[in-house]
């Protein structure tokens, strides 16, 4: 019998009630959400993925429910969801089941009720507690409907129905000052929840704020405020017993995201949904083959992924081989934005001897020039102070 392989499974939900100007992701505001209808694909495409996947080694232990605004769907749409692949896929009853929120009451639906749906966290996209910074984000909850949110989310950790929740934000955007943002934490950190995390601003191509920056009706985000919050940030959290495990998150022990972990450290993970991107290894991909794995990409057009979904296909874009090299690029890119780092015996064994020695010999000359890399009993670590310059470090180093 072939050995079990833990996987996870990301399920996107494109649908919100408002696309805010910085989003870059495969989402859509729509008047009218085709719950039922999108449901029904989600399904038969697991079922599809689980015909092209040896399903007999593979042990789901993590779910995310990303999008859009997954909350949209309802407790009742993501309960009878997760009923039924529990009925189609050995699962962990242990298993990590996050979704994302908005603090809006509609967004957010009814946190409790997704709590005895069976997911156990939350992720809510606060992005700020400041009226002001909200409306610059282009959000449409107000600082109130964040804080009433945030501290039903506490009361419901508190009470045991739900097992953690993160709060996200946004720093360095819209002359945000360093000042202003360690207001924002301290009000995160007032309410005692488990897990922060903390993104700078970014202008993607394509967005209307790319199109605003362009037209002068909005500042470039500030990267030297961004790189000062990101140095200080772990300052701000630790005396609360929050600590920095990736460049941008940060919890308390126990309350780490698993999920995100999995695409951190290369592991497999299935993903479903419109605009979804799926990595399966080759110990669970029913083709063999000598690469490492296949990543594929699905169509990101709704009425054109349940087009494919009614025609019985996989409703996928692109599909590639992962080959050891990339494979190796891609768990240095990753791993390194972790305190953990990169194990580079671990790499060794899955991309071959050559992947260690190729990225310790650049590293040598890395630590040589700059020492914002260390080699602790093989492990490769960017120094926490020197995770301001952590892309142009990842860059000399795949």
């Amino acid at each position: 019998m072939k050995p079990v392989t833990d996987l996870s499974l990301y399920v996107h939900f494109p649908f919100c009630v408002h696309r805010c100007a910085y989003c870059d992701f495969n989402a859509f505001a729509a008047a009218r959400v085709p719950r039922k209808a999108y449901a029904a694909a989600l399904l038969r495409e697991f079922e599809l993925r689980l015909a092209d996947l040896d399903a007999t080694s593979a042990r789901v232990r993590t779910i995310y429910f990303g999008g859009g605004t997954p909350s949209l769907w309802g407790p009742r749409g993501i309960g009878e969801f997760l009923d039924a692949i529990a009925t189609r896929v050995l699962f962990d009853t242990t298993a990590e089941i996050t979704v994302e929120v908005n603090p809006g009451t509609l967004e957010r639906g009814s946190l409790r009720g997704f709590a005895t749906a069976g997911v156990n966290r939350v992720s809510m996209g606060v992005q700020s507690f400041d009226a002001q910074r909200l409306r610059a984000l282009d959000r449409v909850h107000g600082s109130d409907e964040a804080l009433a949110a945030a501290r039903q989310l506490a009361r419901l950790i508190a009470s045991g129905a739900l097992r953690s929740a993160s709060i996200d934000l946004i720093h360095g955007g819209f002359d945000q000052t360093v000042e202003d943002f360690h207001r924002d934490v301290d009000r995160f950190l007032s309410l005692d929840l488990p897990h922060l995390s903390a993104y700078g601003l970014t202008v993607e191509a394509g967005t209307p704020l790319h199109a605003r920056v362009a037209r002068a009706e909005a500042p470039i985000p500030d990267e030297a405020t961004q790189a000062e919050i990101l140095r200080e940030l772990p300052e701000w959290l630790t005396p609360a017993g929050i600590a920095r495990y990736e460049v941008s998150n940060h919890a308390r022990a126990g309350h780490e995201s698993h999920h995100n972990r999995a695409y951190w450290h290369g592991a497999p993970y299935l993903a479903i949904g419109a605009g979804a991107h799926g990595f399966l290894t080759r110990d669970l991909a029913r083709t063999r083959t000598d690469d490492i794995g296949i990543r594929y990409g699905n169509l990101r057009s709704v009425p054109s992924y349940l087009a494919a979904i009614e025609r019985g296909r996989l409703p996928e874009e692109f599909r590639e081989r992962i080959d050891a090299r990339t494979h190796a690029m891609e768990r240095i890119l990753t791993g390194l934005r972790t305190v953990e780092g990169v194990d580079l015996d671990s790499l060794a064994r899955a991309c071959g001897a050559e992947a260690r020695v190729r990225v310790l010999e650049r590293a040598d000359r890395r630590m040589r020039l700059h020492a914002d890399v260390v080699l602790v009993q093989d492990r490769l670590f960017v120094r926490p102070e020197s995770f301001v310059f952590l892309d142009a470090i990842i860059r000399d180093l795949v």
